[in-house]
């Protein structure tokens, strides 16, 4: 995927190149469809547009919005422009009564059939996407967010307080095999400062940049060693996340919280992260 990402820089595309996507998505609402934004390169000159795509039975189906481009025969949202190309980040929305949801109530995909207004179809690697239906909220009776911020440099703080005692028995993210160390860096901070630190420095591409609000965190690098571990109601817990700005897929996803209370009920609470899409 790097080459076809150099080699078009420089000559006209046969056809657009889709970016890789790194998509979990929670779908909340089982009567509402499941709207999906995918980014691809064409050329500026006769720019290709989605008609619909398919994966395997399912069809979904191009949502244009006000704030799209005109030209004599296409609607079209331009992520950025480049000299030749446009980077293109279109809305497509499949109806929720036709996803095939699994016995654990997901699906997946790594490719898709577009179909092009010109009628022309490829099929393409998308990457993954994980589309979860998800009943109801697990963790407002144990870890409530009350607060999220972040900037444009990539980092993103998410406040949480206690609502029950509770014990914290991990955090995790999906596609951890792909995007790992090199892509995400994450803090965890308690209100009491009770946990150890054993990897200080964090990945090795927070040293080559100046990322000062997520280096100042007062927090811990992700490590499986540190669970579990325990919190009393009342207490705080931060998440702290940077994403690496040279990557060039398209990522979001939740990390989750899992742990049970006091009074043994389990619980999920989630915090999410989403970036890339830019060259």
């Amino acid at each position: 995927m790097i080459g076809n990402y150099l080699f078009f820089h420089s000559k006209q595309l046969e056809k657009p190149i889709f970016l890789d996507h790194y998509l979990a998505i929670d779908n909340y609402n089982e009567n509402q469809p499941v709207q999906i934004s995918f980014y691809y390169i064409t050329n500026k000159q006769n720019p290709a547009q989605i008609s619909y795509v398919t994966i395997g039975d399912v069809q979904g189906y191009p949502i244009h919005y006000a704030g799209g481009l005109w030209d004599s025969e296409h609607l079209f949202s331009p992520h950025q422009e480049f000299t030749h190309h446009y980077l293109i980040s279109q809305i497509v929305e499949f109806p929720s009564e036709n996803i095939p949801f699994d016995d654990s109530q997901s699906w997946s995909f790594d490719t898709m059939e577009v179909m092009y207004t010109n009628g022309e179809t490829d099929t393409v690697p998308i990457g993954q996407v994980i589309i979860s239906q998800v009943i109801s909220a697990s963790n407002k009776d144990a870890l409530r967010s009350y607060s999220s911020s972040g900037s444009t440099n990539g980092d993103n703080t998410t406040s949480f307080k206690v609502i029950k005692t509770l014990e914290i028995t991990d955090i995790y993210y999906p596609f951890a095999d792909i995007i790992g160390d090199d892509y995400l860096a994450v803090k965890i901070g308690t209100s009491d400062n009770s946990l150890k630190d054993d990897n200080p420095n964090g990945p090795k591409w927070l040293e080559e940049n100046e990322y000062n609000s997520f280096k100042m965190a007062n927090g811990f690098f992700l490590q499986k060693d540190i669970f579990p571990f325990q919190m009393k109601q009342g207490e705080g817990l931060r998440v702290y996340t940077q994403t690496n700005p040279s990557i060039k897929e398209v990522y979001e996803f939740p990390l989750s919280i899992q742990g049970r209370t006091v009074d043994g009920d389990e619980f999920i609470a989630k915090s999410y992260i989403g970036g890339g899409k830019c060259f």
